[in-house]
């Protein structure tokens, strides 16, 4: 097996074989070349060579739509985190469930244009269930069950542009005035959870990813002294009680990292360290379980809502993060350092919430166009 490295920064492994005395090749690609991505590349190409020489005429076949399914799911397991193989088949739960007995290559543009047209989804759910449909497509067309996606000739309608979504989308983040009123708030209701708060706060200050959090270890993964972090794992935070110390990969090669962090977010793990109902995992609860993303999404928005009377913004632990990522580029500092901080693969997925800093940044503009001469 041998590799390159292509244009896009993703790398493409190729493998060598002969049938009836013709050279073949077959390839595939992948989103880097670790020693994980080269054996799952090498199992992959395996399966594709296997295939060609058992002479299987995948194409003509009569695969179904949920035969399919297990193949990709299995997949994802090794490509994506656990958390993103869950979001995924629930996206497409339905789908599945509709179409799961069809052959795919019976499947018709036709049928999944009145799939996502005579349902009431909003815009944001056909789109999530778009993309993750595609990938499942995808899948089935490198892997040869189709020639081309049924779903590329599925008509979708574009969101329009009013004032009332690009607020929406400008509001997506909470400034450091209101975080400190959301704590202000905490602090004065001595019924809440304290961990449940420094949690909050953590994930503000820090801008990781729920599930990273809940993976942190109480020995080997900060060093206190020089106020690092590192990232190198996740759980599941919507598993069960028994499932939930199951300690999986990070989301992406990119989320694999180590962060700085401030003197307060030192201070909250010198808090969990002396107040720790686990022996094992830093943010565990009252009960020394480790953290649900139910329990932490209500906190959040039952505090944030309550503390800036707020009841019509949807606050969750992500608009933590995209707060954080906001801050950093109010901060000036460069999309590169920011996309590397919070584990970000994509310049797009950090460019969406950096393009809509806070009105402070914005306000500056004026006063920064005044100091320029000619």
């Amino acid at each position: 097996m041998f590799y390159k490295k292509l244009e896009n920064g993703k790398y493409r492994f190729y493998e060598k074989f002969k049938i009836g005395g013709i050279q073949k090749q077959v390839s595939i690609t992948l989103s880097s070349k670790t020693r994980v991505m080269q054996a799952m590349a090498k199992k992959m190409l395996a399966d594709k060579i296997a295939l060609s020489k058992n002479n299987v005429n995948l194409i003509s076949s009569k695969a179904t739509i949920g035969e399919i399914r297990e193949q990709w799911i299995c997949f994802l397991k090794k490509s994506i985190s656990e958390n993103s193989v869950e979001s995924y088949l629930s996206s497409l739960k339905d789908f599945f469930n509709q179409f799961n007995k069809y052959q795919v290559n019976k499947l018709t543009p036709a049928q999944l244009q009145a799939y996502f047209t005579h349902n009431n989804w909003a815009f944001q759910t056909i789109k999530h269930k778009k993309n993750v449909m595609a990938q499942f497509f995808k899948y089935a067309v490198r892997v040869g069950y189709l020639k081309k996606s049924p779903l590329e000739n599925v008509m979708f309608a574009k969101k329009s542009r009013t004032t009332g979504n690009t607020a929406s989308i400008q509001e997506k983040y909470i400034t450091k005035d209101e975080f400190r009123a959301i704590l202000d708030y905490c602090n004065s209701n001595s019924r809440l959870d304290k961990r449940h708060i420094y949690l909050m706060e953590s994930l503000y200050l820090t801008g990781i990813r729920l599930e990273e959090a809940g993976a942190i270890q109480t020995e080997g993964d900060f060093d206190l002294n020089k106020k690092t972090l590192k990232i190198t794992k996740a759980i599941n935070t919507k598993a069960t009680v028994a499932n939930g110390r199951k300690l999986y990969s990070t989301k992406t090669d990119s989320s694999f990292r180590t962060i700085s962090l401030s003197s307060r977010s030192v201070e909250i793990i010198r808090w969990f360290l002396e107040n720790k109902t686990d022996n094992n995992f830093l943010f565990a609860n009252r009960n020394g379980n480790v953290i649900q993303q139910s329990s932490c999404w209500t906190f959040v928005h039952n505090v944030c809502s309550k503390a800036l009377n707020d009841n019509k913004q949807k606050f969750n632990n992500h608009i933590l993060r995209h707060s954080h990522i906001s801050l950093l580029a109010e901060a000036g500092l460069p999309l590169k350092a920011i996309m590397e901080r919070v584990g970000h693969t994509q310049e797009a997925t950090t460019l969406r919430i950096y393009n809509h800093v806070s009105f402070k940044m914005r306000d500056s503009i004026g006063e920064k166009l005044n100091e320029l001469s000619i």
